[in-house]
């Protein structure tokens, strides 16, 4: 039987990093001035973890499929961020440099990519995501979405 994968995203369900994050009027993240002034190393190293953070670095611990999949494009700063707090998954997956596929597209199609092989074909899947529309997009691959908020409603 094959080891089950538990993939996590990283903002808004590992990461809190909603301290560099610009919004448009309607509320959505507003790309252009995210690239330009949020991703510098001394604001992403501002960036604070969640409580889902320590599941996810006790799942590291015991050995188990832990993956990262996430939205944004990862730099050196952001690898950095992961290890200064002990958090390395086997598996990152990110968005390339100046790709402008939906969140729930990337995603969908980076996960697709690792799921067709082998050895994690029959692998029961879980994923942590704050996102609505990238969870149903993702539950259509047979993965079980867990909502962070969720998690935060059976904490309490």
């Amino acid at each position: 039987m094959s080891k089950p994968i538990f993939i996590f995203d990283l903002d808004g369900t590992v990461i809190d990093s909603s301290h560099r994050v610009p919004l448009t009027q309607s509320g959505n993240l507003h790309l252009s001035r995210y690239k330009r002034e949020s991703m510098d190393r001394e604001k992403i190293l501002a960036d604070t973890l969640f409580p889902l953070a320590q599941f996810m670095k006790l799942l590291i611990k015991k050995n188990c499929n832990v993956w990262i999949c996430t939205a944004r494009e990862m730099t050196q700063s952001d690898y950095d961020f992961l290890a200064i707090h002990s958090i390395k998954p086997k598996i990152i997956l990110s968005r390339p440099i100046d790709d402008t596929r939906k969140d729930k597209i990337l995603k969908k199609q980076l996960l697709n990519k690792l799921f067709n092989l082998k050895q994690y074909r029959n692998s029961k899947k879980y994923m942590f995501e704050d996102s609505i529309v990238v969870s149903e997009e993702l539950e259509k691959l047979g993965i079980k979405m867990i909502s962070p908020d969720a998690l935060k409603l059976i904490s309490k």
